[in-house]
């Protein structure tokens, strides 16, 4: 449900929660375009832009993530381009990654990536049971 909601109120094509699992982290929810593919598939904690995410503790605005020199499953099995991946926190630490994107060649509204920067300036993450936003994040072009 909550992949879900923030599809839909980033206007996204498709989301997905990934959780830590073993040395990477794994896609546990899928919602919208390409999600049957998405499900379950390992995200690397080296190299990718969940693992930057989660080392820096910030939302990420990654307006063409098919050119990133970082990984994504969302990119290489569903054509995402343009994405915005937040931090999930479990009290005092990050607990996994929730991505939304947009196919490859769409952009990502204004209003929509505002959106991100609408909370407390001392969270850093979006807790799992409040779901508040970031205030800092990080646009990669």
């Amino acid at each position: 449900m909550i992949a879900q909601h923030a599809r839909e109120l980033g206007n996204a094509d498709m989301a997905t929660i990934s959780v830590p699992d073993g040395q990477g982290l794994r896609i546990i929810v899928a919602d919208g375009a390409g999600a049957h593919d998405l499900l379950d598939v390992e995200v690397p904690l080296a190299g990718s832009l969940s693992a930057e995410v989660i080392r820096t503790e910030r939302t990420m605005i990654v307006t063409d993530a098919s050119h990133s020199t970082l990984t994504q499953p969302m990119v290489s099995v569903a054509g995402v381009g343009p994405m915005i991946l937040v931090p999930l926190a479990l009290r005092t630490s990050t607990a996994g990654v929730l991505a939304v994107g947009r196919v490859r060649g769409a952009r990502l509204s204004d209003r929509r990536t505002r959106l991100c920067s609408r909370a407390s300036p001392t969270r850093r993450a979006w807790p799992l049971n409040t779901l508040a936003p970031s205030r800092k994040y990080r646009v990669w072009e």
